[in-house]
C-alpha cells in the first residue's frame, strides 16, 4: 500500500480482501470510505486526484435487494446492475477508446435510443456508414437509418447559414450547380432557362445548416428555403442591399423590374445582401469555393 493509506483489514471491509491495491468483492461501508481518505467527510464526494479501478468479470454478477453494483466487463466497457437484475451499459464515446461506437440512452439495447457514431455524405446527406465516422444519429439498432427523435429548448449553429429542403433533381442535370436558381418539372428540379420563370423553386445551396426532405434518391439538389445563402448574380448588374431579384435565362439571379414584382410576385427569389469578397467560405478544414458569388436573402 502506498503511503499515508489505510490498511484495510477484514474487520474494515465484509467478506473483501486487498491484493495488489484493487478491492475484489467487497461491501465498503460509507465510514470505511471515509477512513481510507477518498472521501473526506460523510456528505463529501470522490476527490478529482482518487480513482476507483474496476476489475474485468467475465459475466453479470447476480443481484443484490436494495443494491445497484457498478463493475467493468471483459469487453471492456462499464456497467450498472440494479437490484432487479436489470443491466445497463456505460458508454460513453471517448478518443482514447475508438471501439465504443454509440452512447447508450438508457441501454444499449433495441428498447432505447443509442447515440451512434455514423458517416454522412455532405451532398446527399444520406447516411453511408452505420458505425464508423465522425457524424452522429439516434437511433436503435446498428444500421444506417434513424428511427428515433430528440428534442431541445435551443440548439446552437454558430457557422452554417440557411436552411435547405432536398428536392428530386431531374437525372439529366446529374449533379447540383449550387448558387443558380432551379425550377420544377415532373421529371425533377432543372437550372431555370427563362427569366423569371414559372414554378422557379429557389437556389441551389451549399451553405446550409440544417437540411430537411433527405432521401436515398440517387439525384437530389438542396434548395434554400430561408435564411442567407451564397448565389451567382448576372454579370454586369449593378446592385445594393435590398434589391429584389429573381431568376436569369441561365439560372444567375437578376434585379426584377417594378412590373416583374407586380405581375409574378411568387416568382421573387431573394432580397440581395452583399458580394463576398473571400475566394473561400467557411470554418477551417470544411471551406467551400466562393467562385465570386454574392451573399442574399432567401424568400
Amino acid at each position: 500500500m502506498a503511503e499515508n493509506t489505510y490498511n484495510f483489514t477484514r474487520a474494515d471491509i465484509d467478506d473483501a480482501y486487498i491484493t495488489t491495491s484493487y478491492v475484489t468483492t467487497a461491501n465498503i461501508t460509507l465510514a470505511n470510505i471515509q477512513d481510507a481518505s477518498i472521501i473526506n467527510t460523510a456528505t463529501d464526494t470522490l476527490s478529482v486526484s482518487q480513482q476507483i479501478a474496476l476489475q474485468e468479470q467475465a459475466s453479470t454478477p447476480a443481484p443484490v435487494a436494495s443494491f445497484g453494483k457498478l463493475y467493468c466487463k471483459s469487453d471492456g466497457n462499464p456497467y450498472f446492475l440494479n437490484d432487479a437484475g436489470v443491466e445497463y451499459q456505460l458508454n460513453i464515446d471517448a478518443i482514447e477508446h475508438s471501439s465504443v461506437d454509440y452512447f447508450g440512452i438508457g441501454g444499449d439495447t433495441s428498447a432505447y435510443p443509442i447515440l451512434r457514431r455514423c458517416t454522412i455524405n455532405s451532398t446527399t446527406g444520406n447516411i453511408t456508414d452505420g458505425s464508423t465516422g465522425n457524424d452522429l444519429m439516434v437511433n436503435s439498432a446498428a444500421d444506417t437509418s434513424p428511427d428515433q427523435q430528440f428534442i431541445a429548448m435551443r440548439v446552437w449553429n454558430g457557422v452554417w447559414n440557411d436552411v435547405a429542403d432536398y428536392q428530386d433533381l431531374d437525372p439529366n442535370e446529374v449533379e447540383p450547380k449550387f448558387g443558380l436558381c432551379y425550377f420544377d418539372t415532373y421529371e425533377g428540379a432543372q437550372i431555370c432557362d427563362r427569366r423569371c420563370q414559372k414554378s422557379v423553386m429557389g437556389i441551389a445551396s451549399d451553405t446550409f445548416g440544417f437540411g430537411v426532405g433527405m432521401s436515398d434518391k440517387k439525384y437530389t439538389v438542396p434548395i434554400a428555403v430561408s435564411g442567407w445563402t451564397l448565389a451567382h448574380i448576372q454579370e454586369g448588374e449593378s446592385l445594393e442591399p435590398g434589391d429584389v431579384l429573381t431568376n436569369n435565362y441561365n439560372g444567375k439571379l437578376v434585379k426584377m423590374t417594378k412590373e416583374e414584382k407586380m405581375e409574378y410576385p411568387e416568382r421573387i427569389v431573394a432580397v440581395y445582401k452583399k458580394p463576398e469578397k473571400e475566394t473561400l467560405w467557411g470554418p477551417k478544414g470544411h471551406e467551400i469555393q466562393v467562385n465570386g458569388r454574392h451573399w442574399v436573402k432567401v424568400k
